[in-house]
Order: structure tokens, then C-alpha cells, then sequence
């Protein structure tokens, strides 16, 4: 995606893209509408580019969509970014141009950046100088930003102004005002005001308002007349950059300009407004995962505290700060800083050659020859005393060993012959539980094939949804998640449950409840998938919950009215999720099980208003809680959803192929900890 580009009429592009049959030229007036939109407008048309041009086969159509969907989620999601980024790289690759690969290296060293992930962004960058010269201006400007981080300030200006020379000979002034910016907020770290203005004033003169880059400028300038102690002028410029930032979406813009918001009203003496902003902006930039928010965020939490003198509070976002950035900052990333310094310098300093005088006094040397020699006697004589005791010393050992031994024999011989009646004893115990242990897997297995029996066949699904995708992994070889279909007249009715409980006791209340879900529509004739749980409970309570058990399932029943086309569900404790509109929406749900719970309440009917080309998604709580990855921590819901909306628009069976490869490299070597089951239907 082009830094800036001057305005086009993006109305009069759409129409003639929808009246454009070409298909190459549909590519390239595509490409043009993209690179004229911004925020939710440009996600819609890049995506529908992406879709149209997968549809097509088109890989360069593929390549560009990719290009501006990883512009777009750059800043606020750099983990989808990164995954398109990739994807138009691959491309770029294949066809040798090797300017977009540079640039596209650059793209993912920025994202790594965001991520705070250093070392990442340092590879990238430095890929970058494998390529075309082209590249060098985005390089240089990349890298100031992490001297800049390491506290190297002299190196970060030379590559900052070295980028200017660069974007000013081809002419860019656009990105020569990212680099001016850069420069701009290195003075502000410096305390340094008044140049600090001077370079962001130059930036904002290179970027036209309405771009991204317009409102983090204005953010930073308001910041800068804040530490300059012009707070008012400094509180006016923020607030405008919180308003534009809040609708341009820029999450993280928006949580590091909230936090300076913070700092402004503190020292204009409103407390209350100063903890208001820096919270939420420190919120803001924990929900998002960004390393380098949260430093700075912390940091302003910490003095904000101070000067209230909440020290408690002071001292604890003192310690984040503090964490975070010695997390950012490690050996091994200086390590490389050093070897990126040196690829960069434009000519390399020549080494001087240390040299030592090695010539010795003849004199000198004669006398250490005869000191070598007595002391070579005086060793050699010690040698030979030393092992003259040991020799003996040996000897000694030799004789009481050998006597010891024979005694040892005499007893060895008598334990041998009673080990070898307890090995023929635990031989048969061994074979008698290996017999058990057989017929218990035997049985295991049967019930395993009745389970199947009993859970939704994958044809009954397709006939009704034919659009859809089955994820179940068990943890153990039977389950305590199931999925059940049936149907009534036009109604299609689809269950995702996590009974209580896995391996063969949850088996055995899947079954169970099963049964009485097939009882509730089938012989009840219960339509309303609220009256179908309500029922399943009270079956469960009278049957197995008598004696203080809290036995059920945790679920979701849809139903589908094949004629009416409506959706309606009940759920209980699990949630389902839609992506519409290119949004993920996580659906309401009754905060209750389908059994004994603190609530007995009736449970509600909610409708969902779903149309064609619209995901839902159902799942149950084992993928989300299966710990891994390199800090062998919980995947989490967040993560879940994040996955689920950045392949939405690939085909079902990839998502299922996504999923399950995801989920087996997060889990690695450790222990699957639930049963998992998500179903994706596309209406």
C-alpha cells in the first residue's frame, strides 16, 4: 500500500470496475480503488479483491489484495498482516522483482516492530539489503526507529537523515515526512522541544489529511507541546488525534495518544482525567498485545501515580515498564544491531593492527631455559613418589576388593535363585494385567464405535448445510463433546456439547444426553430449542443429579427453519460466533449448564438474523484452553476468534485444515488437556 497517493474519485472507479469483463484489467482497477480507500472501506474492497481474485486464479490479483489487507491490518492486528504480507511476498518471489520483495520484507519488519518483536524486524530489514538499492530509503528509516529504541541516538539521526537524502533524490516526499517525524520524536525523547517541532512541523507539511499518518502526526506534535509546557495547545492537538485516530480504527495510535492525553491532563493538575486517558490507553494496548504501547503506557501510569502519590500503583506499572522493556532489549538483538551498523556504513573503517615487541634479552632467555630445567627435576621427582604410593595404595585396594567379593558371591548366588521365583511370579501377574489391560481397551474401543454411531452423520450435516466443517479431536479414544443433528418437518436442528467431564465418564453422559435430546424433539415433539434444554435439564436433575451430582453439558442448539430460512438457537454457558459485514460478533448465551447449576432459570430463545455468505461458527471450550506455544500458556478465545477471522474467507476446508494445523503446533509435545469440537457453517 502506497505511503500517499494523490485523490482519485473512488465512486467513479467502482463503476467502471462493475462494467469492466477483462479480467486483468478488473485487477488493476481493483488495485486502484484499494489504493484510494482507507479503513473499513478499504478492508470491504480488498477483500472482496482477494476473494475475486482466488475465485480467478489470479496470482498477482492475489498478491496486491494481500498487499493492502496487510496495510490495513498493519496497526491493529500485526498478526493478520504478517500472514498477508507473506502471502504477496511468496508471489513477488516466484516472479524475481526484486523491488516488491525488498518493500515487502520492509512491510513485515514494521509488523514485527509493532509486535515488539525486535528480532524478527531485524531480519527483515536486513533481507531488505539482499535486494535492489530501492529499498534502502524504507531500510534506513526502519532502522533509526530501533537505534532509536536501543537508545543509539547518534546512529538512529545518521539513518534517519541518510533516508532523507534518499526519499528527497527520488522524489518521496511522503515517505522523507515519515523520516522527518522519526527525527521529531527522537528530540522529543531528548528533551529537546523546539528541533523536536521544527522536524514534526516538516512532517506534517509531507502528509495530506484524511491519511493515516496525518493523525499519529498531529498525536505527537500534541505531545510535544505538552513535555514543552504549552499543555493547553498540547491537550487541543491530542484530543483532535484521539477523534480522528478513534475513526480511522488505529488501535494502537490511538492507546499511545490516549496515554499522552494522560500525561497532559496531569500536568494541567486534573487527576481525575489523567488516570481516565492513561488507563484506558495502558487497556487498550495490554487487549492488543502490543509490547512497545504498553512500555510506553506503563511508564506514564507509573509517573501519574507519583505525582497523585499513589505509590502502590506507582511502583507496580514502574515494574511493567520495566519488564516489558528489558523483554524488548536483549543481548542477542544489540548482537545484531552491531551486525545490521555494519552492513549500513557506507564505507568500512580500516582496522588497526596491534603489534608487540616479542624480541627477548639473549640474556633473558638463557636464564629462563635453566630455571625450565630445575623445575622439570623437581616434577619429575614428585612423579615418581606419587605413584609409588599409589602403586602401593592400588594394590592394597586390589586384595580387600577380591576378598569382599567372595563373600558378595555366596550371598548373590542365594538372592539370584529367590529372584528368579518372584520374576516367574510377576511374569504371570504381568500377563494377567496385560490380558485385563486388553480387554478393557477392547471395550473402550466398542464404545467408541457406538459413540460414533450416536454423534451427527457428516451426510444427515451436508444434506441440510451443505456449506460446512466438523473439527473433533478427542483427548482420550471416547469423548465428553458430541455433536447432534436431527430433524423435524422443515426444522434442522444442530448441537455442539462439552459434557461433563472426558475420556469414558463424559462418554457415558454424551450418550446420555444424547438420548434425551433425541427424546425432546423427537417423542416430545419440542420445536423451540430453549423447551428442548429446559426439558434435557429436568431429565438430568431426576435421573443422575439426586444425590448432590452436578452432572450436564455445556452447549449451543441451533435451529434451522429450512422453510421461513430463519436461525434460532439456546445456549448455555458456550457462545456462538458470526462473522457478517466483515466483522466477528461473539453471540449472547444463558450464563448456565444444561443441569444442576447456581441458576434454574428458564433458558432463553434468541434469534439470529443471518444471511447468505454469512459464517457461524460453533465450538466448545478444549481448543481455547489447550496450553503451548513457547511459553506454554492457554490459546485463549481471543486468539480463537483472531484465527477464525483471518481465514473466514479461504473455503471451509481449508479453515478445518488451518485449525487442526494450528492447534497441533500450539499443544508441540505437550498433553492434548480437553476434548475439542468446533463446527463452521457458511449460510
Amino acid at each position: 500500500m502506497s505511503f500517499y497517493l494523490p485523490a482519485v474519485n473512488v465512486d467513479s472507479l467502482k463503476k467502471v470496475l462493475s462494467k469492466e469483463n477483462d479480467l486483468n484489467k478488473k485487477v488493476d482497477l481493483y488495485y486502484q480503488v484499494c489504493e484510494n480507500s482507507e479503513g473499513k472501506t478499504l478492508l470491504s474492497i480488498a477483500s472482496e479483491f482477494y476473494n475475486f481474485s482466488k475465485l480467478n486464479n489470479n496470482k498477482k490479483g492475489i498478491a496486491l489484495a494481500c498487499d493492502n489487507l496487510g496495510y490495513y491490518y498493519q496497526q491493529n492486528n500485526p498478526d493478520s498482516a504478517i500472514y498477508f504480507y507473506k502471502q504477496a511476498l511468496s508471489y513477488y518471489e516466484k516472479e524475481k522483482n526484486l523491488f516488491r520483495i525488498s518493500v515487502f520484507h520492509n512491510q513485515l519488519g514494521v509488523c514485527y516492530y509493532v509486535k515488539g518483536s525486535l528480532n524478527d524486524a531485524l531480519y527483515h530489514y536486513l533481507k531488505c539489503l539482499d535486494y535492489k538499492p530501492e529499498g534502502k530509503g524504507f531500510v534506513l528509516n526502519n532502522v533509526g526507529q530501533i537505534y532509536t529504541k536501543l537508545g543509539l541516538k547518534d546512529k538512529a539521526l545518521n539513518s534517519y537523515l541518510e533516508a532523507i537524502d534518499y526519499f528527497m533524490s527520488t522524489k518521496d516526499s511522503a515517505m522523507a515526512a515519515a523520516s522527518y517525524q522519526n527525527i521529531g520524536m527522537m528530540y522529543v525523547e531528548a528533551n529537546e522541544y523546539d528541533m523536536a517541532e521544527e522536524y514534526l512541523l516538516k512532517a506534517l507539511k509531507g502528509i495530506t489529511p484524511g491519511h493515516m499518518a496525518y493523525s499519529q502526526t498531529i498525536s505527537n506534535l500534541g505531545l510535544n507541546y505538552t513535555l514543552k509546557g504549552e499543555t493547553e495547545k498540547g491537550k487541543l492537538y491530542l484530543q483532535k488525534a484521539v477523534a480522528l485516530l478513534r475513526k480511522e480504527n488505529n488501535l494502537s495510535g490511538l492507546a499511545y495518544t490516549l496515554a499522552n492525553l494522560g500525561t497532559t491532563y496531569s500536568r494541567m493538575g486534573k487527576d481525575y482525567e489523567a488516570l481516565k486517558y492513561a488507563s484506558e490507553g495502558y487497556e487498550l494496548s495490554t487487549k492488543l498485545g502490543f509490547l512497545e504501547n504498553i512500555e510506553k503506557t506503563s511508564h506514564m501510569l507509573s509517573r501519574i501515580y507519583k505525582q497523585t502519590g499513589d505509590y502502590k500503583n506507582a511502583l507496580k506499572y514502574n515494574n511493567i515498564y520495566h519488564n516489558i522493556k528489558d523483554s524488548i532489549v536483549s543481548e542477542k538483538i544489540l548482537h545484531q544491531v552491531n551486525e545490521l551498523n555494519a552492513k549500513y556504513e557506507s564505507n568500512f573503517k580500516d582496522l588497526e593492527l596491534l603489534k608487540r615487541d616479542e624480541k627477548l634479552n639473549k640474556n633473558e632467555i638463557l636464564i629462563q631455559k635453566q630455571n625450565l630445567e630445575a623445575e622439570k627435576k623437581r616434577k619429575y621427582i614428585f612423579i615418581l613418589g606419587f605413584l609409588g604410593l599409589f602403586v602401593l595404595s592400588v594394590a592394597i585396594f586390589i586384595f580387600r576388593a577380591f576378598k569382599q567379593k567372595q563373600k558378595a558371591n555366596e550371598i548373590i548366588t542365594k538372592q539370584k535363585t529367590e529372584v528368579e521365583k518372584q520374576k516367574s511370579i510377576i511374569e504371570t501377574q504381568k500377563e494377567l494385567v496385560e490380558e485385563h489391560r486388553k480387554e478393557i481397551l477392547d471395550s473402550i474401543h466398542y464404545a467408541k464405535r457406538i459413540q460414533n454411531t450416536l454423534l451427527a452423520n457428516h451426510n444427515f450435516i451436508d444434506e441440510n448445510l451443505p456449506q460446512n466443517f466438523v473439527l473433533f479431536q478427542p483427548k482420550d479414544i471416547v469423548s465428553g463433546d458430541f455433536y447432534w443433528a436431527a430433524k423435524k418437518t422443515d426444522k434442522f436442528y444442530l448441537a455442539v456439547c462439552d459434557s461433563t467431564g472426558h475420556g469414558v465418564p463424559g462418554a457415558f453422559m454424551s450418550l446420555l444426553n444424547i438420548g434425551f435430546l433425541a427424546e425432546a424433539v423427537n417423542e416430545k415433539g419440542l420445536e423451540k430449542p430453549n423447551e428442548i434444554f429446559n426439558f434435557v435439564r429436568k431429565r438430568l436433575i431426576s435421573t443422575i443429579s439426586k444425590d448432590g451430582q452436578r452432572d450436564g453439558f455445556d452447549g449451543i442448539l441451533i435451529c434451522y427453519d429450512q422453510k421461513a430460512k430463519t436461525l434460532s438457537y439456546s445456549a448455555a454457558n458456550n457462545s456462538p460466533v458470526v462473522f457478517a459485514n466483515n466483522t466477528i460478533s461473539e453471540l449472547e448465551s444463558d450464563r448456565m449448564p444444561v443441569g444442576v447449576g447456581e441458576r434454574q432459570e428458564e433458558f432463553k430463545l434468541y434469534n439470529i438474523d443471518i444471511k447468505a455468505g454469512d459464517t457461524l461458527y460453533l465450538y466448545t471450550d478444549g481448543y481455547a484452553d489447550q496450553f503451548g506455544g513457547p511459553k506454554g500458556k492457554k490459546f485463549k478465545y481471543k486468539q480463537l476468534n483472531d484465527l477464525l477471522l483471518a481465514n473466514v474467507n479461504t473455503s471451509l476446508k481449508e479453515q478445518h485444515t488451518i485449525l487442526n494445523s494450528t492447534f497441533k503446533n500450539w499443544r508441540g509435545e505437550l498433553e492434548q488437556v480437553d476434548d475439542v469440537c468446533i463446527i463452521g457453517i457458511k449460510m
